[in-house]
């Protein structure tokens, strides 16, 4: 089976979107960094922020600001982006685990339903031959040469076999719908 049809399982995607989530938040931490300066404005005309921002001696101590605190904040931002990557790391590990884990439940599933299918085809060829037991004996018991005792053993045989079969069709089916479902299926 294709590895891709493993994407539409719930708990891969979750994963895959909280690893994107994670690298978006690092770009973000890292950006945070850089300096900024931002020019405001009104539909009217100018703001009063900007006028302040041309004024002589407020624009040189914004300007310093806005490039300058960044770089000075303690560590601020450097511990910021370091958190970040601690998360990428933890959502990148995160979705390799619940990929393995997808793939371990996809591999068991299979095998599993190989084995319930070739259990399956024992006992149809055990059920077919008890039935034939059964009719032989029913048969010789028409005959007189059995009595009803022996007819009521190899019936009971009978029932047991065919008993076994259905809880084995049973097994398959539902090994059949947990693979659906770990294949990332769903129940339409």
């Amino acid at each position: 089976l294709p590895a891709t049809l493993l994407t539409r399982r719930p708990d891969l995607l979750s994963a895959e979107r909280s690893l994107e989530a994670s690298f978006k938040s690092l770009e973000s931490a890292r950006a945070s960094r850089l300096p900024t300066l931002s020019l405001t404005g009104a539909l009217s005309g100018a703001s009063t922020q900007l006028s302040e921002l041309l004024d002589s001696e407020n624009a040189a101590w914004q300007l310093a600001g806005n490039l300058l605190g960044p770089l000075f904040d303690g560590g601020l931002r450097r511990g910021q982006i370091d958190e970040q990557s601690a998360v990428r790391v933890e959502a990148l590990e995160r979705y390799a685990q619940t990929a393995l884990i997808a793939f371990q439940e996809v591999e068991n599933g299979l095998d599993q339903y190989r084995v319930l299918a070739r259990r399956e085809e024992a006992l149809e060829t055990a059920a077919a031959a008890a039935n034939e037991a059964l009719r032989l004996a029913r048969l010789r018991y028409r005959e007189g040469e059995t009595d009803l005792l022996d007819v009521l053993t190899i019936q009971s045989t009978t029932f047991s076999a065919d008993s076994a079969l259905v809880t084995v069709r049973r097994e398959r089916l539902v090994e059949w719908v947990n693979l659906n479902l770990a294949l990332g299926g769903s129940w339409e």
